[in-house]
């Protein structure tokens, strides 16, 4: 037999699971371990429909591994350093493994006793990272955006009067996106300057609080922008919003990584003063996709914004369903893979992973600098690096799609200050510096 549909319970059919599942994690193995002599892109042609009795396990084995597997996006190689995405840990793609096995919903207590123990022991553990009060709580979600999502939601319970977000001009697109899903309008979104290396500017923020003709809804305050990884000045950007009684959300969807570091985690300095704060694992704690988290001073706030009262899930006893604290109803486990990652490495592991990209960063930085060839955009304040071919922006975009059709490296491109810029995120632990030179050697080739 080389068809199941379920490992049958009673166990007769666990010897061609356990055959289906090992040849998997065979060619996961295999094709991660030599991705060095691989392109970072191939392209290949998806199957068609199957025939109707399906097929057999060793013709899809086949196409996993002749199509599926290296026809992905390589993200884990280690010359991919253009987005905010990596090779996930080993250890939490086998607990995406368990958590798909096991199937449990967040929904409701009843259906998820252990995992939502679970989830709210890593909501307390990043609570305690992040510096908030104790009481402090959260929610896992879906990734940053339904976590900024979430916490001008939440504001806007507070406040419901108000309608203005003040933002860096740098600021993710997800905040125009709740804006409109909150009802607002992008208009709604009023964009603060930003200094020479991209941070928001307090100084104009404070003046443009005092000259809106209405108090704002709140104030973004980004730790980590998506073009730059540049960190606003949270501790003056919470005392302004101090000052006015304005809601502090900070987007820490990728800069929230540097908790971890001790190295690094003063660039975060303030955070602690937010009244909520958004965390995206799946980047620089190198999870799988996807998994966000909001927190929130005061959780109250969060459950009286999505607590229904549905009768079918009133609590008799235990404690809270976290389906009370956020929008999404059935929900994967996803608590599992940042909590077998904390668990296995430790925060001294967790910790060496973001002081290595910080550097390859410094690295890449210094070798930038040092090259006629190459101008950068800004300092680098975490482990982002936007720099240039000198000359015109046709000679940058050129240079990027060839090192990319290449298959050597992968880098993508932003647009700073109306020029064109090469986007690195040195996010990957398995980049080197030799991994850099050869990138930079083929951008100028």
């Amino acid at each position: 037999m080389d068809r199941i549909s379920i490992i049958d319970p009673r166990g007769h059919n666990r010897e061609v699971a356990r055959r289906m599942g090992h040849q998997v994690v065979d060619l996961i193995v295999d094709h991660l371990a030599s991705l060095d002599q691989q392109p970072v892109l191939q392209n290949r042609t998806l199957a068609g429909s199957p025939p109707p009795h399906g097929l057999a396990w060793p013709e899809l084995a086949g196409i996993l591994k002749d199509q599926i597997i290296p026809g992905a996006m390589q993200v884990a190689h280690p010359r991919f350093f253009g987005h905010m995405d990596s090779g996930p840990l080993w250890i939490s793609v086998l607990a995406d493994f368990l958590t798909a096995a096991l199937n449990q919903n967040m929904l409701a207590w009843e259906l998820s006793p252990l995992a939502t123990a679970m989830e709210r022991a890593v909501i307390d553990w990043l609570v305690r990272l992040s510096g908030l009060p104790e009481q402090a709580g959260g929610t896992l979600v879906s990734g940053g955006t339904a976590a900024n999502l979430t916490g001008l939601l939440v504001a806007r319970e507070h406040r419901p009067e108000r309608r203005l977000i003040l933002t860096s001009e740098q600021a993710h697109y997800s905040v125009a996106k709740a804006a409109r899903v909150l009802g607002l309008g992008a208009e709604a979104v009023v964009a603060v300057p930003v200094d020479e290396d991209f941070h928001m500017d307090p100084v104009v923020l404070a003046r443009l609080v005092q000259e809106l003709p209405e108090p704002p809804l709140a104030v973004v305050a980004t730790a980590g922008t998506t073009s730059t990884g540049s960190v606003d000045p949270l501790s003056a950007i919470a005392e302004v919003c101090h000052k006015y009684d304005v809601w502090l959300h900070v987007d820490a969807a990728h800069g929230g990584g540097a908790l971890l570091s001790a190295r690094a985690r003063y660039r975060l300095a303030g955070i602690a003063k937010a009244d909520s704060v958004a965390l995206d694992p799946h980047k620089w704690m190198l999870q799988p996709k996807g998994i966000g988290v909001i927190l929130v001073r005061d959780p109250a706030l969060l459950h009286h914004v999505f607590n229904t009262g549905a009768p079918y899930l009133a609590r008799t006893n235990g404690p809270i369903s976290q389906g009370q604290f956020t929008l999404q109803g059935s929900r994967r486990w996803d608590a599992l893979r940042l909590w077998m990652a904390w668990q296995h490495l430790g925060e001294t592991g967790l910790a060496e992973l973001i002081d290595q990209s910080l550097e390859r960063t410094a690295y890449l930085s210094e070798a930038v600098a040092s090259h006629p060839e190459f101008e950068t955009a800004h300092t680098p304040d975490l482990n982002l690096l936007c720099f240039r071919l000198t000359g015109d922006d046709e000679r940058t975009e050129e240079a990027q799609r060839r090192l990319v059709e290449s298959g050597i490296g992968f880098i993508s491109l932003t647009t700073l200050r109306g020029r064109r810029w090469f986007r690195t995120v040195l996010l990957n632990p398995s980049i080197t510096p030799a991994d850099i030179d050869r990138v930079l050697a083929a951008l100028v080739s």
